[in-house]
């Protein structure tokens, strides 16, 4: 016997959202102060869901997440170069203990640090543009007003071109 599917839209399927503007807050909050990635956020606190995408979800679905979640993203990328710039400037890691005795170089310290270090650098210039981009906003704005400018002479160029075709027709 076979069974039937059915066809009431109303019947959500998967797991009820956990979203409400005060989880949106209290996650938001987390993520200004912690540094971490986002599924290790989602791994260690209840009131975020279990997966990141949901976090992604949400801010595409509520633009009150959206607006909180992206005000909440420049802040941690502000912790996080803190904390490049405390780990460059702390130098407890730099050296370790071989099995004599002696102090060698930490070469995997100071490689999983400059690795962090390019990461965060290419993240901020991503999310904080302005700040640390390669293109600062004056140049940005530049830009819009010749491509304004351009775009203006191409509309008279046009113009041009078909009072000339018409014309010729005449």
């Amino acid at each position: 016997m076979a069974v039937k599917k059915s066809t009431d839209k109303s019947k959500k399927m998967g797991r009820p959202t956990l979203y409400s503007e005060a989880v949106a807050d209290m996650i938001c909050e987390v993520i200004e102060r912690d540094g971490r990635s986002m599924q290790e956020l989602c791994d260690e606190y209840s009131f975020f869901p279990a997966k990141k995408g949901s976090i992604y979800a949400w801010s595409n679905k509520h633009k009150y997440f959206n607006d909180r979640f992206l005000r909440a993203t420049r802040v941690q990328m502000h912790v996080r170069l803190d904390d490049i710039d405390h780990w460059i400037n702390s130098n407890k890691q730099d050296f370790a203990e071989d099995k004599n005795g002696r102090l060698i170089q930490n070469n995997g310290f100071a490689n999983r640090l400059r690795a962090k270090m390019h990461f965060g650098m290419w993240r901020a210039s991503k999310l904080l543009r302005e700040t640390y981009g390669d293109t600062k906003v004056d140049d940005i704005e530049e830009m819009k007003t010749k491509f304004g400018e351009v775009e203006a002479l191409v509309k008279k160029s046009k113009a041009k071109l078909y009072a000339v075709i018409n014309s010729d027709k005449k």
